[in-house]
């Protein structure tokens, strides 16, 4: 979960961005599936139909397979085919599912712990629970910001955002 003071804008999310820890090629990705959900809930549950708080998730990218090749410290972008319109009112759920029939692929990215429980972690495909940690991945979000003019001051602090 990205809690609405962390993120500080409303827009189109277009792209969300991992920082890879190692190099890794051709590492793929079945069934792969990224949504995003406006929650009103402050806290993550250990369900993940409750935690979307009756809002509906958006679909924002899949693929079949999602194959990456990653450098160390490099981010690599996982770019969505369907944008999605954050309102700036409520906290973001960015879900991520893949399925593979045999442990192995991965690709490795920097964390960190937030020192909340903004994760929860499944291992089955369609689990409805998971567990809860607050380790996180190193991500960044990409927003389009075109309905800002250029000479204004909004467009000022959207660039040192």
């Amino acid at each position: 979960m990205v809690p609405k003071s962390d993120l500080g804008f409303a827009g189109p999310i277009t792209k969300i961005e991992y920082q890879a820890s190692v190099n890794t090629s051709n590492a793929a990705f079945r069934n792969f599936e990224m949504k995003l959900c406006h929650t009103p809930l402050a806290v993550l549950g250990v369900n993940f139909a409750q935690n979307y708080g009756g809002r509906t998730p958006v679909v924002v990218a899949a693929a079949n397979p999602l194959t990456l090749n990653t450098a160390a410290g490099q981010w690599f972008p996982i770019n969505f085919t369907t944008p999605f319109n954050y309102n700036n009112s409520e906290n973001v759920i960015i879900e991520v599912r893949w399925q593979n029939p045999a442990v192995g692929t991965a690709v490795d990215v920097w964390g960190y712990d937030c020192g909340a429980d903004r994760l929860l972690v499944y291992k089955d495909y369609n689990a409805e629970e998971g567990t809860l940690s607050s380790k996180v991945d190193r991500f960044r979000i990409t927003w389009d910001d075109t309905g800002f003019e250029p000479a204004s001051l909004s467009r000022i602090k959207t660039v040192f955002r």
